[in-house]
């Protein structure tokens, strides 16, 4: 059994030219072709950039073209690395409900149920040279509260490792440096709607 290392986790990001104000619609189907016409049928039109899922595991993001009735794809692949974090942590939490019911003897039982479920991603880190653009393109995306598609890798080096996949907003971002020393920044994106799993 091998540990994962915490430097090789990595979180990454939509390239801000690809960020809008309005959640992506989400289309989920079988396959790729199926999920773009279940995203005509949520409300997306052509031209649109929408995340496909099967529901649980993320197809892809796409640009849609054709029609619902004959849909065609072409897949946004500008997913770039968000700084260089030196920490990264993803968090999902779901709420549980109780209900008490009485058993018909004077006595009662509880019962749980699952309720609404959160997630976020956030990182923090040094700036560099080589990554000084994309803090540009996240504090564009949080002043100007646009939606970001996160991805969390678990590891950098493997491109068959396990990574998690969702959107959201940035929740905070900042940057700090004293006079002579190094500059970082620290950024939390609050995720809206589910977060999907995602291997490659």
């Amino acid at each position: 059994m091998a540990i994962i290392k915490s430097k090789v986790l990595g979180l990454y990001v939509l390239d801000q030219a690809d960020a809008q104000t309005d959640p992506y619609i989400v289309g989920n189907g079988a396959d790729v072709n199926a999920a773009a016409t279940n995203a005509f049928a949520n409300g997306a039109v052509a031209t649109d950039k929408v995340l496909l899922t099967n529901g649980t595991a993320f197809l892809g993001m796409y640009t849609l073209g054709g029609t619902q009735a004959s849909p065609t794809t072409t897949e946004i692949t500008d997913f770039r690395l968000a700084l260089a974090a030196t920490s990264t942590t993803m968090d999902i939490s779901n709420s549980v409900n109780e209900i008490v019911a009485r058993d018909g003897q004077g006595g009662s039982e509880t019962y749980i149920v699952s309720g609404a479920q959160t997630w976020s991603l956030s990182g923090d880190g040094f700036l560099t040279d080589s990554n000084n653009d994309m803090s540009h393109n996240i504090w564009l995306s949080s002043s100007g509260s646009k939606y970001v598609i996160c991805k969390f890798d678990t590891d950098v080096t493997d491109n068959a490792s396990q990574n998690y996949v969702g959107q959201g907003l940035i929740e905070s971002f900042s940057l700090s440096g004293g006079f002579d020393d190094n500059v970082t920044y620290s950024f939390t994106v609050n995720g809206y709607g589910k977060i999907y799993t995602y291997a490659g």
